[in-house]
């Protein structure tokens, strides 16, 4: 199973979101991008606890909120592959950002694009 996707990777919404999906578009396009990489949701799935994974299945069945337990970290080798990819995006290692987003919701329910105000 594969846990991180690069501008190099073919990228879907399947495997990635739409996010991913558009920067990847953007990127072989040919338009100023910076580089990136996208860590699945499937690198959380994998990450959790066998009473997590239960909880997160009862909880897409019920349609309930997810919350895992407190602690939840990614793998070993999630990690490793994090720590390698990382010099490739950035040669100064604190010079990244973050962006955090489930693989759904980037649609009209669940989307606040240009909502919000940033400092």
């Amino acid at each position: 199973m594969r846990f991180l996707y690069s501008a190099a990777d073919a990228v879907s919404r399947e495997s990635c979101g739409a996010k991913a999906e558009m920067l990847a578009v953007l990127t072989r396009a040919g338009m100023p991008v910076p580089p990136w990489m996208v860590v699945t949701a499937q690198a959380c799935l994998h990450s959790m606890t066998a009473a997590d994974k239960a909880a997160y299945q009862r909880a897409c069945i019920t349609g309930k909120a997810f919350n895992p337990a407190p602690g939840l970290r990614p793998t070993a080798a999630i990690m490793t592959a994090v720590h390698a990819a990382l010099p490739g995006l950035c040669p100064q290692p604190h010079s990244f950002a973050v962006r955090s987003s489930a693989p759904d919701e980037d649609n009209r329910q669940y989307s606040f694009a240009g909502q919000l105000t940033s400092c």
